[in-house]
């Protein structure tokens, strides 16, 4: 079984070689070092990135920009998004976050803290669609269970009506 996916996208190479150290064991490391190459290699491999780390000043488009892209081609609610960036400035952190990023973390990196909420975002957002899937599913058998009480109740008043339950049973299909 291959590994999961997590892509680095960060113009400074010693940032890209701190976090390929914190996460090469479990993950399968991809490195970018621009915002162009970070979404190729988010529309390469996408089905199975499990986190993307994103900068934001980077060179040919930074990470705001790839966080804008992310959300016109509708990837950003499948592909879990930290920031990581020196800046900590809250009008950078706001934006990162309503552009639709999971999480914030600052520059200088700690390690242990860095996986730690890498882990904490994956897990938040398996449990996010799992409840959504959950949600959904509890939807789809109200409806059908309603549409079947609709049909006996329809068939049952044209019984009653003495049309064989067909008139109502046509109605309810309207």
């Amino acid at each position: 079984m291959s590994l999961p996916v997590a892509v680095i996208a960060d113009d400074i190479e010693l940032n890209r070689a701190i976090l390929n150290e914190v996460l090469n064991k479990e993950y399968q490391v991809l490195e970018a070092a621009n915002g162009r190459e970070a979404l190729e290699l988010v529309e390469k491999h996408r089905d199975r990135i499990a986190i993307l780390l994103l900068d934001i000043v980077m060179p040919e488009m930074d990470g705001f920009e790839v966080l804008e892209e992310m959300n016109r081609r509708h990837w950003i609610e499948d592909i879990p998004t930290i920031m990581i960036s020196a800046e900590t400035s809250n009008t950078y952190i706001d934006r990162a976050f309503e552009l639709g990023a999971s999480d914030y973390i600052s520059r200088p990196f700690v390690p242990g803290i860095v996986r730690r909420r890498i882990i904490n975002t994956i897990l938040l957002h398996t449990k996010k669609h799992q409840l959504m899937d959950v949600v959904a599913d509890w939807f789809f058998r109200r409806e059908k269970s309603n549409e079947v009480m609709i049909s006996i109740l329809g068939y049952a008043l044209g019984l009653r009506c003495g049309e064989k339950g067909m008139h109502m049973s046509g109605v309810s299909r309207v």
